[in-house]
């Protein structure tokens, strides 16, 4: 007789012990982490933002296999709050350096400013295309594709005259508090200047449901749309979700 099944039977009988190891050791880890500090945005964290954006567009992880564009990858969805509303951005900072960033607007006319800038990052993507850059990297000019004939139509529509945030942390400073911090002070902010609203969106699977965990803290879904940004990658079907909160 083997002791196959006496291994399958202990394995069983541990999983509930295992799972309490792995519990105290993430917390400890998490409390192990250098303390955050939540600061206002310099000039200096510039590369530090457009870094993380890359490294943590593709559900958190690097960005390279969907777009293998990072320069253009990073003006897309850092410029336009960079360019016209840096006054609004947050860092969270660790050890002294950059392991997190909010990026905001309290503009109403936002919507106009993201179509001026994304519409100059497209064409440098389009030249780009033309001219070969992309050649050897099929996803790439798919992704491009995608931007042009379906990314506006998938987006889902948000609050007018809100403030508007998008904030990322980096991997290991996940599960923590640094970005409840960031959205709390942006909040708090935008409040004093007199806004009402606020909304964020993020992408949302049947198994990865973010608008859960920020319904906790008042935010509620104010639209969702599929997307197919992320196909045929990612099988499951994919939402952005858009959600706000009155402050």
């Amino acid at each position: 007789m083997t002791n196959t099944n006496v291994l399958e039977v202990g394995e069983a009988s541990l999983a509930p012990t295992l799972a309490a190891v792995r519990a105290v050791a993430e917390t400890s880890e998490v409390a192990q982490r250098p303390v955050v500090r939540i600061r206002d945005y310099t000039p200096a964290d510039k590369e530090d933002i457009r870094r993380i954006c890359c490294e943590t567009g593709y559900f958190g992880n690097p960005i390279d296999n969907l777009f293998n564009d990072r320069e253009l990858f990073a003006d897309l969805f850092t410029k336009p709050y960079l360019d016209y509303e840096p006054e609004w951005a947050l860092v969270a900072e660790a050890d002294g350096r950059v392991v997190g960033y909010l990026l905001g607007s309290v503009c109403p006319n936002f919507d106009s400013l993201q179509m001026r800038s994304g519409f100059r990052t497209t064409m440098k993507m389009l030249l780009r295309l033309a001219t070969g850059r992309y050649s050897n990297h099929p996803r790439t000019r798919r992704f491009i594709k995608w931007l042009l004939f379906s990314g506006y139509k998938e987006q889902p529509k948000h609050p007018r005259n809100a403030a508007h945030l998008h904030y990322d942390m980096e991997k290991a400073y996940r599960g923590g508090d640094a970005g409840r911090r960031l959205w709390q002070e942006f909040i708090r902010r935008a409040k004093a200047a007199g806004l009402t609203t606020c909304y964020g969106s993020f992408f949302s699977t049947p198994k990865r449901r973010p608008e859960v965990a920020h319904s906790r803290y008042g935010f509620k879904v104010f639209d969702r749309r599929r997307t197919t940004m992320f196909e045929p990658e990612i099988a499951e079907p994919v939402e952005v979700v858009c959600v706000a909160k009155e402050i």
